[in-house]
């Protein structure tokens, strides 16, 4: 479907930037594919909305969004080439991310626990940054976090970040995202790195469970459960999710910041010991919980709320309905758990409400001999696949050659279990190897294993030579 920005495809801005297509439209920017004609590279170009040029809110959030990322320069953020903010149209040059967003990733299948902690220490990594420059996010959501093909992940879109010292008007404090925002920010109070903290606890309830914490029937329903409500344990709905996990998420998304994270930094620490040991438990001090949410588990769009303050509502003294959103709470957890068990122990039972015999077959593709790239696996991605591949060493066929692949081809698949594996080729390079032996072993196994090497170590008997020394290696320098 063709649009009034189609008009700017092959045009040349700045005499550098050659405008190859469109790839999104969102609320204040256009975002096309453009290449760059001097560094021989794909850039991005954000131009502000034709439309948006004469309102001076949007103007003015555009010129901070891209001063902002000015100043910031990290692998986990993306990057800024040129900003163009003089004449009209306004626009940014920046890095185009090779990847998905985190949103797209999560339509098609939710991440299981290590890939959560990976993302979310990435995006904290990004925010540690932000957060050393004096800058809040402030719209930490799926959509804004992009999934590179070699596992980088990159935080984009600060429209609406702040800048420490610079003061906030009243209109842009209550802006977000409703389904991710936290509640000083709905309630457009002053936030900080540990109101971006909030809103990524979200992001993780939302990856490990498959479900928002909070929904509704409007964008200031959401907030005002943002603000008032507690949201179900994750294990409410994921039963093996680990404790310490669990505990992670629900601090991040404690209703006062000062019970949060202190720091992107601090978090990440945490993420790191449970990354070491799966069954830790924290012994974080809980806010006590006053209210339960009692909503079901559907799924909404992300709405958007602008401008307006929400108030927290006092909490009712009243017995009967806290016994009743006790009783409501406890009946949605056993079905949602009933129904999670049958699916899982039962998948082909007639007793299983999502009749998985209706799902439709796909059947798979012939990938022998193809070539293995990022374009054949986001293709994949896009179909709904979870895609694996294991790398062989080849000079027999040209590299990134499929050479293997399971399920073969013409074999049937649901379209709800989706699952390829290749074998991939790549080439035989050799490498000199340095003489370690007198060194330190320790050093030289770090060093080792940096560069790929599998490390084995033998520990002998030697009166002659000090103790963690190599006194010999195979194969030889």
């Amino acid at each position: 479907m063709s649009s009034k920005y189609d008009k700017y495809i092959g045009e040349l801005f700045d005499g550098v930037y050659k405008i190859e297509k469109k790839i999104g439209v969102g609320g204040m920017a256009v975002v096309f594919q453009a290449y760059d004609t001097v560094n021989d590279r794909t850039v991005a170009i954000k131009m502000l909305r034709e439309e948006m040029n004469e309102n001076r809110e949007y103007v003015q959030r555009f010129i901070n969004e891209s001063k902002t990322l000015s100043m910031l320069e990290h692998p986990n953020i993306v990057k800024v080439y040129l900003v163009n903010t003089k004449s009209t149209p306004k626009y940014m040059v920046m890095e185009k991310v090779d990847g998905i967003t985190l949103k797209k990733y999560m339509d098609k299948k939710h991440p299981g626990f290590p890939m959560t902690i990976s993302i979310v220490k990435q995006v904290l990594e990004a925010l540690e940054h932000a957060n050393s420059k004096g800058v809040t996010h402030r719209d930490i959501k799926p959509h804004n976090i992009m999934l590179k093909r070699d596992g980088t992940v990159v935080l984009t879109d600060f429209g609406i970040a702040t800048l420490e010292g610079v003061e906030e008007k009243d209109s842009d404090r209550a802006i977000g995202t409703a389904l991710y925002i936290s509640p000083e920010q709905a309630q457009g109070k002053k936030t900080d790195c540990r109101s971006d903290i909030y809103s990524l606890g979200v992001v993780m309830y939302e990856m490990v469970t498959g479900t928002h914490p909070f929904s509704g029937d409007s964008s200031d329903d959401i907030a005002n459960d943002q603000i008032n409500k507690e949201p179900l344990p994750p294990n409410s709905f994921v039963p093996t999710i680990p404790r310490g996990l669990e505990q992670i998420i629900l601090k991040a998304m404690n209703k006062k910041p000062d019970n949060r994270f202190s720091s992107p930094s601090e978090m990440k620490k945490y993420l790191k010991r449970l990354e070491d040991d799966p069954f830790i438990e924290f012994s974080f001090i809980q806010e006590k919980k006053t209210k339960t949410q009692d909503k079901g588990v559907e799924l909404y769009k992300a709405p958007e709320i602008t401008g307006k303050k929400l108030k927290a509502k006092e909490d009712s003294f009243s017995i009967t309905p806290s016994i009743l959103g006790i009783f409501s709470s406890f009946a949605a957890v056993v079905l949602v758990t009933a129904i999670y068990v049958l699916i899982t122990i039962f998948p082909d039972s007639m007793l299983n409400v999502f009749d998985i015999q209706k799902v439709p077959d796909v059947e798979i593709q012939d990938y022998i001999y193809a070539v293995y790239n990022d374009q054949l696996y986001y293709e994949l991605v896009e179909e709904g696949y979870d895609v694996e591949v294991e790398y062989m060493i080849s000079n027999k066929y040209p590299k990134n050659t499929i050479i293997a692949q399971s399920p073969s081809a013409g074999r049937l698949l649901k379209k709800t279990n989706l699952k390829i594996s290749f074998t991939v080729t790549i080439e035989a390079t050799l490498h000199s190897l340095d003489n370690y032996t007198m060194l330190d072993y320790r050093l030289a196994k770090k060093e080792l294993e940096e560069l790929g090497y599998n490390v084995i170590v033998n520990k002998v008997e030697n009166d002659a030579i000090d103790i963690g020394l190599i006194t010999e290696m195979s194969p030889g320098a």
